[in-house]
């Protein structure tokens, strides 16, 4: 029977507590020399990214880590049967192995900047100088602006939310970057998405980035709020290349 599989960690360490993979069946380990790989028995040769599967993929890693360091898999990756599984990665062992070194007690974390008030080009033209002066020029007394002047807002509007992304997204690394041990930026999910940032984050300092972020935003950007994701396996930074 084939095997989805999940993730890596070190062999020796404590079972996790009984999980569920994809399709309902039961996660176990397979052996490879000093480490472990965690899997669920598939009875099909490709799992689709639908939706759910993806849900359950994503949820399950956060269960591992909760509990171990683990090297996640790409979603999707299938392996036709236990001894094809020992018998591709026995070679990688070196490589796997200072791998799980590199992410020792290390997890990472998401944090998404949001802007969540009522209407967000409104705000910028009420708040902004330089598009209420465009504003005051090209609507004044009624007049329809011109193509060419229409063309130059919408081209100064992006330019200001732009640069206010880029200010709010170095505003959360100067706040939190004494909290993590790297940092990448990470793609904006929306035109909602103000700042979005993926921190490698050690577990002892776990407790202390969740307080902080209860401070971020401060008063003066109520139209935003911060939302901090649950710890998830290194994706980021780490790389198996196994693909």
């Amino acid at each position: 029977m084939a095997l989805i599989l999940y993730g890596i960690n070190r062999r020796g360490l404590d079972d996790s507590p009984s999980l569920t993979g994809l399709f309902g069946n039961p996660v176990r380990a397979v052996e490879v020399a000093d480490f472990r790989v965690i899997v669920s028995d598939c009875s099909i040769a490709h799992v689709l990214p639908g939706q759910t599967n993806l849900a359950d993929f994503q949820a399950l890693l956060q269960q591992l880590t909760a509990s171990a360091d683990v090297l996640p898999m790409s979603f999707g990756m299938v392996a036709p049967d236990e001894e094809t599984l020992r018998k591709e990665l026995l070679p990688l062992r070196n490589r796997l192995c200072a791998r799980l070194d590199a992410i020792a007690d290390r997890v990472e974390f998401t944090v998404r900047l949001s802007w969540r008030g009522e209407n967000l080009y409104s705000h910028f033209f009420e708040n902004c100088s330089e598009l209420r002066e465009l504003c005051r020029q090209y609507l004044a007394a009624g007049r329809t602006p011109t193509a060419s002047e229409r063309i130059h807002l919408g081209q100064t509007l992006q330019r200001v939310l732009h640069a206010e992304r880029r200010r709010c997204q170095q505003q959360l690394i100067d706040r939190l970057s004494d909290l993590c041990l790297d940092f990448a930026t990470a793609v904006f999910d929306d035109e909602r998405c103000w700042a979005k940032l993926a921190l490698l984050v050690s577990r002892a300092q776990i407790d202390r980035l969740r307080a902080q972020a209860e401070t971020l935003p401060d008063g003066a950007e109520a139209d935003l709020v911060l939302e901090l994701s649950a710890p998830y396996p290194p994706y980021r930074f780490v790389a198996l290349g196994l693909e």
